[in-house]
């Protein structure tokens, strides 16, 4: 049985669509017909796939925000501790749904299970939806009979990322509105203030202070080459963005991010807590220790870390400790690795990786939070003196012809 979407002509004339399941598109037009509805176009939901070298593709995409796809989970894992079966629970999920694209997964993936396919293989038909560590997470849940309780943590790992990222962008939000309109007032001063007013200085023909030269000149410069600046920058963006996707570019960019004195401690620290907290996830999902490393590295999304992440799979392959091969790589931080190494020693090592995730999340916490408390006074400072320098530009000229007067 697969999943159809629909659109259709109801009794009042008005459009209306949906999804529906039946094993044919024929089948689908006839229960539409039995509603009253004049179906207009049935199509199947086929399953997301894109190849790499494929720029267009008639296979319909489709994605989740994070609060919709935390939703689900939550959801999922609530259903299915209430003995309910998984396709009944999908079924269920699907039709609570308010917006039609979480319909279409849903109705997708149980359409999957309905054929016989294991929750994650029918999640795998969306790998822009579901990551390969809710994939593991959720094939390691259904294998070990722990399903519910691995949604369960799930959820809570979905929401937690979500819960950071909202607490980063806020703290963001004030000090990136103080610098637009900053540097917006600025601009409007430069191009259509400052002419005006030292338009009558340069008609005077007396020599003027450098500070005021300085001002005129840039201010001329905005006015006649201020659109090409602008095209230009946004041009540079674009190259920048296009030799991101290029692996060899991404990776040196990642060095020089690492070496930074500040940003390159917080990206590092947060890396490897994403790290260690999806190994917790799927060591204690009951997911192999090699199959777990393997996972974890995808969610680390600098290359140098990656590379050297890749190193420690291949190490703890040949035999060593996980502790040993995370120090070596030089990016874990010392106190992640004591407790790992204790984990392993005492058998505890979900409880431990996870521990040391909540640590580092604490120290990025703790460093954003330094920083913008920093960069907000040091930013109005900044942008106060650049408009007392304008200002004085301006005063200047009119301080010495007052002198000049008054002698």
């Amino acid at each position: 049985m697969a999943a159809f979407e629909y659109i259709a002509i109801n009794a009042a004339g008005k459009k209306v669509s949906g999804v529906l399941q039946g094993d044919s598109a024929k089948q689908i037009r006839n229960q539409l017909r039995d509603q009253g509805l004049s179906p207009m176009s049935v199509e199947k939901i086929e399953h997301e796939h894109k190849p790499k070298m494929e720029f267009f593709s008639s296979t319909p995409r489709y994605k989740l925000k994070s609060d919709e796809l935390n939703l689900f989970t939550r959801q999922l894992s609530t259903l299915i501790a209430a003995s309910l079966p998984v396709a009944e629970s999908l079924q269920s999920i699907a039709e609570q749904a308010e917006k039609p694209r979480v319909q279409k997964v849903v109705a997708a993936i149980r359409s999957g299970v309905m054929e016989g396919q294991s929750l994650a293989q029918s999640m795998a038909r969306f790998p822009q939806i579901f990551s390969e560590l809710y994939r593991a997470t959720v094939g390691a849940g259904e294998a070990a009979g722990h399903l519910p309780e691995v949604l369960t943590r799930l959820a809570e790992y979905l929401e937690g990322q979500e819960k950071s990222m909202r607490k980063l962008w806020g703290a963001l939000l004030y000090p990136l509105f103080i610098v637009g309109i900053s540097l917006l007032f600025v601009v409007i001063l430069l191009v259509y203030v400052v002419p005006q007013v030292v338009e009558v200085f340069t008609e005077s023909g007396q020599t003027l202070p450098f500070l005021t030269r300085a001002l005129i000149a840039m201010s001329s410069t905005l006015q006649h080459y201020g659109i090409w600046m602008l095209a230009a920058l946004g041009l540079s963006f674009m190259l920048f963005l296009r030799a991101m996707k290029k692996q060899a570019f991404r990776a040196r960019v990642h060095e020089v991010l690492l070496r930074l004195p500040l940003i390159g401690r917080v990206l590092r620290v947060a890396n490897t807590a994403r790290y260690a907290r999806t190994l917790s996830i799927l060591s204690n999902a009951g997911v192999p220790i090699l199959d777990a490393l393997q996972a974890a590295q995808k969610v680390v999304t600098l290359i140098p870390i990656q590379d050297a992440m890749s190193h420690v799979i291949t190490q703890v392959r040949e035999g060593m400790s996980l502790n040993k091969a995370l120090k070596q790589t030089g990016f874990m931080p010392a106190m992640s690795v004591h407790l790992i190494a204790s984990g392993e020693a005492t058998g505890q090592l979900e409880a431990m990786l996870l521990r040391s995730a909540d640590i580092q999340d604490s120290e990025v916490d703790r460093l954003v939070s330094g920083s913008l408390t920093i960069f907000e006074p040091f930013m109005i400072l900044f942008m106060g003196i650049v408009v007392l320098l304008i200002v004085l530009a301006i005063l200047l000229p009119i301080f010495e012809v007052t002198q000049i007067v008054g002698s």
